[in-house]
């Protein structure tokens, strides 16, 4: 008999720690175990929070320096862009310099190989061997036009036209009766001629004044 109760007080012992840790798990938790379980995920929080704080101004740091860069880039562009534009307009300009110098001293002789093609046209009965020289002469004058029409040279005749004195030389002027006449260039003694807007030699001319 004694046996069997000591059996029973172990059983009851164990039955009684089962008890007490069951009680210990089903026990509501405290304000102080709240507290202590919020300020624990408080800690955390901020030190996430920390983290992200570092890692946004990492973020803008890199983005600032990207930003730099490009605009030096686009800045670099631009003046690259401006100095072979400036290059180009340079050449171009002493391209178009350098030939208005060639063209003006083409300019006399080609009007007077064009003046004596006119004056060899006027007449009537050439003979044989000075209608050979004529159409010479002819074929050298068209050469000459075709060369001067590649390269932008043309010449104009301002008369019936108001006078420029941009673009014309009046050699004298000439009394009229007309008032549509006045100021008017009644004859021009020598073409003017031009390249594009440029002007080579202006036109001489006479200019009817009332």
């Amino acid at each position: 008999m004694a046996r069997k109760k000591k059996i029973e007080t172990a059983e009851d012992k164990g039955r009684d720690a089962g008890a007490l840790d069951k009680e210990q798990k089903e026990r509501k938790p405290t304000i102080e175990d709240l507290t202590s379980q919020l300020e624990a995920k408080s800690g955390e929080l901020e030190a996430g929070r920390a983290v992200c704080s570092e890692l946004e101004t990492k973020v803008q740091e890199i983005e600032g320096v990207l930003a730099k860069t490009r605009s030096a880039y686009r800045q670099r562009e631009r003046e690259l862009d401006e100095h072979k534009d400036r290059l180009t307009r340079e050449q171009d300009k002493k391209l178009k310099a350098l030939k208005s110098t060639i063209l003006v001293e083409l300019i006399e002789p080609y009007d007077n190989l064009a003046r004596s093609v006119d004056a060899l046209r006027e007449l009537e009965n050439p003979g044989e061997q000075l209608a050979s020289f004529k159409n010479g002469i002819e074929k050298i004058f068209g050469q000459f036009e075709e060369r001067f029409k590649k390269i932008g040279l043309a010449s104009f005749d301002p008369t019936g036209e108001s006078f420029d004195p941009n673009l014309h030389e009046a050699m004298r002027t000439q009394p009229v009766d007309q008032d549509q006449l006045d100021g008017k260039v009644l004859l021009a003694w020598e073409k003017g001629y031009s390249v594009g807007d440029t002007i080579l030699r202006p036109a001489k001319v006479v200019v009817g004044k009332k």
